[in-house]
């Protein structure tokens, strides 16, 4: 190809640029003019909002130049903002409204400070960044701060929560509830004005695991307004035999480089089990480790109490060639959920021998 229409396909392309970021045209007239973005204001204050508020707001914005202004996007930096509509186009001279919605749930209590960035053919892009600060209050405390329930997976969990006022704009609970229902409100104690007990619980459920809900409060304050808010409530439905590691047993070199001296003894890492309960009884049946050459390691059960805690060792006699030996120790017990345990042995060798 010759170099006339090598350079040709480079400027089409170039000239199909801007279309292919969703701008039409490259935001210059034939003259040399060019679109001029500006906010009627910026740096706005929008005052204090209580957690839980959701309020529009907007701002105009000019084109001060002499072509059409075209915005392709408009894009928030924070989740707590959200676009609702904006001009896809303003002629030189016009005008247009940017409206927003701040949702105050999804804000941290205290000033925080927000853009806006519009995404346009302004050849200058930080015309088209709009700023504002907003103050959030946070209506309320919780002790605890973080709500938890746990215990047994197949037993009733229950946990008590104090909520206190902390503002001058009072604190009125009319409703608590639980948004997903994994857990609901047991009880509802009025203490006294402004300060409430509530008291938890979630049911049995068929399997160990973890979960969490938010428990959703809506507020009157003393000027009439009504917030909505949601608090995290985690609940953790244990298994009825504790591991630890829970998934990995690791000899770094910490364990592995003494190892070198002659006549170490061997390297050790211990699996703990144990009951969380007197009645949740099991046993160690066998451990046996897959996946590494025979004779890497030893495994060994040791019961610490019959029937409620067992040790399993894991031994590393010698130093390896290997830079890395990863391996599966396989646990077999008589209990009635996961009856085998499967946790990642890994063995790292970073010294010269």
């Amino acid at each position: 190809m010759s170099t006339i229409g090598i350079r040709t396909l480079v400027i089409g392309a170039l000239l199909t640029l801007p279309l292919a970021l969703g701008i039409a045209g490259s935001g210059h007239a034939q003259d040399g003019g060019a679109p001029t973005a500006r906010f009627a204001e910026n740096e706005v204050d929008q005052g204090v909002l209580l957690q839980g508020e959701v309020v529009e707001r907007q701002v105009v914005i000019h084109n001060d130049g002499t072509v059409p202004l075209v915005i392709g996007r408009a894009d928030p930096s924070c989740g707590c903002t959200t676009v609702v509509s904006f001009p896809r186009e303003i002629e030189p001279g016009g005008q247009g409204l940017l409206k927003f919605e701040i949702n105050s749930k999804k804000i941290k209590p205290g000033e925080g400070r927000k853009r806006i960035r519009l995404i346009t053919n302004d050849p200058i892009p930080e015309n088209g960044d709009y700023y504002f600060t907003v103050t959030v209050v946070a209506l309320y405390r919780s002790d605890p701060m973080n709500i938890k329930m746990t215990g047994l997976h197949d037993r009733e969990k229950r946990t008590t929560v104090r909520l206190r006022g902390t503002t001058e704009y009072g604190f009125d609970l009319e409703e608590a509830s639980a948004r997903e229902g994994l857990f609901t409100i047991e009880e509802f104690y009025i203490l006294e004005e402004g300060s409430y007990e509530l008291v938890l619980s979630a049911p049995p459920v068929a399997a160990p695991g973890k979960s969490r809900d938010p428990l959703d409060l809506i507020i009157q304050t003393k000027d009439g307004r009504v917030v909505r808010v949601g608090q995290w409530v985690e609940i953790e439905n244990w298994d009825p035999v504790q591991v630890f590691p829970e998934r990995v047993v690791q000899f770094g070199n910490r364990e592995t480089d003494p190892l070198l001296a002659e006549g170490a003894p061997p390297a050790v890492q211990s699996v703990m089990l144990r009951a969380r309960a007197p009645e949740a009884n099991f046993s160690v049946l066998s451990a046996r480790l897959e996946g590494v050459p025979d004779g890497a390691f030893e495994v060994k059960v040791v019961p610490v109490i019959e029937g409620s805690q067992y040790r399993v060792d894991v031994s590393l006699p010698r130093y390896r060639v290997e830079t890395y030996l990863v391996g599966q120790l396989i646990i077999e017990t008589d209990a009635t959920v996961e009856p085998t345990r499967t946790l990642t042995v890994r063995a790292k060798f970073g010294r010269k021998q």
